[in-house]
């Protein structure tokens, strides 16, 4: 519950924000947001459903386009790519999970145009952002981007500091972050991320000790929080998992369920055990509410971008710069901005 209500503020935060720079920067045409979704799969349905939520909140437009199940490989590069060329939509979101035959979800993302990547992964959007990261403490969690965010990481970084997963100050002892099953793209965002922010991170690829795939239950022993994504019963299971142990389900597996004292050694069961005291956080507990805030953040940047409000001009120092906006009109509004490499450029 402390999660959910979290979440929520954070969002309703968002939301005001990206509202009031919509009305103050004087933008032609609201955000355009096309979301593709593959399939009846309940967990992303229930991302595109929030999405849908925060895009109404904010004003911008939301559009779902739902693809049938069977919907192929071939055929989801052609929708991108037409979306892509589209000026009338601002962002793009591909929602996972997709169908296995789909295939390399990673190599689908990087299709989307990075200036309407909404979920921040195309590779050039991943690399600004980490640019941009600098160690940072509890009293100051990290702020938006000034362009385009990973949802997933901002989203992710907000759990794990509400739980004090991440270190409070420099030099204080690194905890461990254990990946499992994200797509290439997210987990790559995510190892990066945590890495700056001071954490030992481990991988399925990259691991201090090489995981023994006979006893999975080695993987996770060590591990102060657990991020999952891959979609398979008894992924984690309770005995494994010490007390304390933060886990979130990004791919909302049933593999991360609240664990429970007698939960056989198949699975993690479905009540939560007070004495082990594990915290597990689904789509459910608020996370795709939170991802679904960060999105509408970026496409109300990205249509900031798109129609001329702003420009991005790569800086090669390291000089920070929080900019004003102006639109072509005489109001004015902030930027959510961060410690930055880029700068922003007004038109108008």
């Amino acid at each position: 519950q402390r999660l959910i209500a979290m979440a929520r503020g954070y969002a309703l935060q968002l939301r005001t924000e990206i509202r009031e720079t919509m009305e103050n920067c004087g933008m032609l045409h609201a955000p355009h947001v096309v979301l593709i979704l593959v399939g009846e799969d309940p967990t992303a349905a229930c991302y595109v459903e929030d999405c849908e939520h925060a895009a109404e909140a904010t004003g911008i437009r939301a559009a779902v386009r739902r693809m049938a199940g069977m919907t192929s490989a071939s055929e989801l590069r052609s929708t991108i790519l037409s979306l892509n060329s589209d000026r009338t939509v601002h962002g793009i979101i591909l929602q996972l999970p997709l169908p296995a035959h789909c295939g390399d979800h990673t190599e689908l993302l990087q299709l989307i145009a990075p200036e309407k990547d909404m979920d921040g992964l195309v590779e050039a959007n991943t690399i600004r952002f980490l640019k941009e990261s600098q160690p940072v403490s509890a009293s100051s969690p990290l702020p938006l981007s000034s362009f385009i965010s990973p949802a997933i990481v901002l989203a992710c970084e907000k759990v794990l500091r509400s739980y004090r997963v991440l270190p409070a100050r420099r030099h204080a002892p690194r905890p461990c972050v254990m990946l499992i099953g994200l797509p290439k793209c997210v987990e790559a965002a995510l190892e990066l991320f945590l890495e700056i922010a001071g954490c030992d991170v481990q991988t399925e690829t990259h691991h201090a000790v090489p995981l023994d795939r006979s006893r999975p239950e080695s993987w996770v022993a060590s591990a102060d929080a657990i991020v999952v994504g891959a979609r398979q019963p008894a992924m984690v299971s309770a005995p494994w998992v010490r007390s304390g142990t933060v886990i979130i389900d990004v791919g909302a597996s049933t593999s991360c369920a609240p664990p429970r004292h007698d939960a056989p050694r198949d699975g993690l069961g479905d009540q939560a055990s007070v004495h082990r005291d594990v915290r597990c956080v689904s789509c459910h507990d608020g996370l795709s509410a939170l991802i679904a805030a960060i999105r509408m953040h970026n496409a109300c940047n990205a249509a900031l971008l798109q129609q001329g409000c702003v420009e991005i001009r790569e800086d090669t120092g390291a000089a920070a710069t929080i900019s004003t906006l102006r639109s072509p009109g005489a109001h004015s509004c902030s930027a959510v901005a961060s410690e930055s490499t880029s700068h922003i450029g007004v038109h108008g």
